[in-house]
């Protein structure tokens, strides 16, 4: 299989030894702690460019690479703040996108944080205007999470993006949604559901671009076993099209789409863990070109020195 050949570095990766991060001392109690990371995933992509079931689709393969490094004032401190960089490597001349973040998050029992800005570059987006191209992206996402009792947790999140493309300028477009959450925590680590929306919007160089955008999703967490962590979120997206001109393609449009994603995540030694990400996607519209039906699947390993 093609994902096989991509995957491969990945299980090459697996094999090298883990002295080197087995050798790095503990931090003495109350001193800063800098921590440091590898991510190495082969992905698959069924159907990448979107199109309908009855098109001559086309999968693609990539692969992920990303380091990262994060630093806290102490070993117990909640405070957390962080840096990454790594690139998508893509197969059938999709070609490269570079990638880099900072960010802070504050993890305590009471109330967590996270802010994020990330900025990628040459990313493939069809997004807008229905084909293919590639963006430079500005991302900017933060989350607050505060548990109201032991067993309820309510959290509020947003993200702003600025999406700039390479060939169609008219595509430029700034994207804004915030919402936010309910997650039940009483069951423990047994399972943790949660259900969630967010509103946004599309606005976008071209008129005939911009959109509104409603996110609903039930999202559920479970740890059964200590090494073993799974995440399943079944979430609906509705795209309104906010066009004035009749005349307009995307005049009166509505898109929804069904995803339905997993995450499993096994922890085999304090400093090595294998990930999987799996997604299937079904999309609906207004416009007959654009329904469809997609795939991803991720497989990885994550170390930490």
């Amino acid at each position: 299989m093609p994902f096989l050949r991509v995957l491969a570095p990945t299980l090459l990766l697996l094999s090298i030894p883990l002295a080197a991060a087995a050798q790095v001392e503990p931090t003495p109690a109350g001193e800063p702690l800098l921590e440091s990371g590898l991510r190495v995933q082969g992905l698959y992509f069924e159907n990448f460019f979107q199109l309908p079931d009855d098109a001559d689709r086309e999968d693609v393969q990539a692969l992920d690479v990303e380091a990262g490094l994060a630093w806290r004032p102490a070993p117990d401190a909640p405070l957390e703040l962080f840096g990454t960089a790594g690139a998508l490597f893509y197969s059938d001349d999709v070609g490269e996108s570079p990638g880099f973040g900072v960010g802070m998050r504050r993890d305590a029992r009471r109330s967590s944080f996270e802010l994020v800005a990330e900025l990628l570059a040459d990313r493939p987006s069809l997004d807008v205007g229905d084909t293919f191209d590639q963006a430079d992206v500005l991302r900017l996402a933060g989350e607050y999470a505060y548990r109201v009792t032991d067993d309820w947790q309510l959290s509020a999140l947003g993200e702003l993006q600025r999406q700039e493309f390479e060939r169609a300028t008219r595509r430029d477009n700034d994207f804004l949604i915030g919402g936010g959450a309910v997650r039940y925590r009483g069951w423990g680590y047994d399972l943790s559901p949660e259900l969630g929306v967010e509103i946004g919007e599309r606005d976008a160089d071209d008129p005939n671009e911009d959109h509104d955008q409603t996110d609903l999703w039930l999202k559920l967490r479970s740890a059964p076993v200590p090494p073993l962590y799974l995440s399943l979120r079944l979430r609906s997206r509705t795209r309104d099209y906010s066009v004035a001109d009749p005349a307009a393609s995307n005049f009166g449009r509505e898109d929804d789409r069904l995803q339905v994603a997993l995450t499993a995540d096994w922890t085999l030694t304090e400093l090595l863990a294998l990930t999987l990400y799996y997604a299937w996607e079904d999309a609906d519209s207004t416009k007959p070109d654009r329904r469809f039906t997609t795939q991803l699947l991720a497989l990885g390993t994550r170390w930490s020195f």
